[in-house]
């Protein structure tokens, strides 16, 4: 049994994907095994202009993180770019924990 995090995606004036949500919970779920500390993962769909634009938020044990990403062609590389964005965001916070860990340590 493995527990599933909390995951939501709001179409905001745009067409409601059942491709996109699919896409966004499996890359949600790939940050949850790399990184446990996260248990909620809160994805905003929306239109900018002419642009897609997709907004991630990841919260948990002491992470609080979100990115975004936006493409004028595709609502998937726009979501693929916000996950990116945001794994690396959760990379530079977990390695500058364990590091601060390892410091502290006498």
């Amino acid at each position: 049994y493995t527990r599933r995090m909390p995951f939501h995606i709001h179409f905001r004036d745009t067409p409601h994907s059942d491709h996109l949500r699919g896409e966004c919970e499996g890359w949600a779920e790939a940050l949850r095994s790399e990184f446990p500390e996260t248990s909620r993962v809160e994805v905003t769909v929306s239109h900018d202009g002419d642009d897609h634009e997709v907004h991630v938020h990841v919260t948990g044990k002491h992470v609080d993180v979100a990115s975004s990403g936006k493409h004028r062609e595709s609502v998937f590389a726009s979501a693929r770019d916000a996950f990116d964005k945001l794994h690396a965001q959760l990379r530079k916070h977990h390695d500058r924990k364990i590091f601060q860990h390892r410091r502290d340590k006498p």
